[in-house]
């Protein structure tokens, strides 16, 4: 790989890591999601770590609230955080100066999948609140389905069918 070909990866997976990093907070600060695993707060520090599932991946958010920053951004492939993350990355205050990837999966597959939870972020959010608010639906929804499906079959006894 040559200079100007190791700029531009260089360039794209910044933007990339970035697009993530901006993903991650919006679903925490607008969309409320996840919930607060870790907290901290003295004088001029304050550390908050928030863990979630969104879309089909795991998420955990370690933030550092001081003079020196450090912030921390784990994604798992998957509903729980179990296995090697898909990505690792830290920076200190400055994404582009300072920060660093631990790591980042070349199955480009998890990448696809994030791209597309971010295109469809408000309208995931929107069945996650529905769920929140409503767990015993889909419990209802199948009684009120058997109920509705014993009723059909008692008819088309009735007739014959």
């Amino acid at each position: 790989m040559n200079a100007v070909e190791i700029k531009k990866r260089i360039k794209e997976r910044k933007k990339n890591i970035k697009l993530v990093i901006f993903l991650v907070g919006e679903i925490v600060e607008k969309y409320r999601a996840g919930s607060i695993v870790q907290e901290k707060k003295e004088n001029s520090y304050t550390h908050i770590v928030y863990e979630f599932e969104f879309g089909g991946f795991f998420f955990r958010a370690s933030y550092n609230e001081c003079m020196v920053g450090g912030n921390t951004f784990t994604i798992w492939d998957g509903p729980q955080k179990s296995g090697e993350p898909v990505l690792l990355f830290y920076y200190q205050s400055d994404m582009d100066k300072d920060g660093r990837v631990d790591a980042f999966s070349n199955n480009q597959e998890w990448w696809l999948q994030i791209q597309d939870i971010f295109m469809r972020r408000h309208d995931i959010a929107k069945q996650e609140r529905r769920r929140e608010d409503d767990p015993d639906k889909g419990a209802r929804l199948k009684a009120e389905e058997a109920k509705g499906l014993a009723e059909l079959q008692k008819e088309a006894e009735r007739w014959k069918v």
